[in-house]
């Protein structure tokens, strides 16, 4: 295998794949997919964050319900949090790769 040459001034870099309509390649539509990993699939709440996710549910509830009271989606959330960080005693704190708040 020779070594990679220098571009010359006539020579372009390769164009970058684009995802087509109806294609199913999978591996195109990621390198330009800008949806971020830590986000949900409207890209507008980060999964990562419990504070986010507990936020955008208020908000759904609201639309639907709007004189819900949210006491029990408050204390789930911070039990949650107690129970991941390690705070909650009857749980050991907990953030591996793929068992962690983003994916739970």
């Amino acid at each position: 295998m020779s070594p990679p040459q220098p571009m010359g001034p006539a020579q372009k870099p390769l164009p970058v794949p684009r995802p087509v309509a109806g294609s199913t390649d999978r591996l195109a539509f990621a390198m330009h997919n800008p949806r971020r990993s830590d986000f949900d699939v409207t890209n507008t709440v980060q999964v990562s964050s419990p504070a986010a996710v507990r936020m955008a549910i208020a908000q759904l509830f609201g639309q639907v319900w709007p004189r819900a009271q949210l006491d029990a989606l408050d204390a789930s959330f911070a039990r949650f949090e107690d129970m991941f960080s390690g705070r909650c005693p009857e749980y050991i704190g907990v953030d591996t790769l793929y068992h962690d708040t983003q994916h739970t």
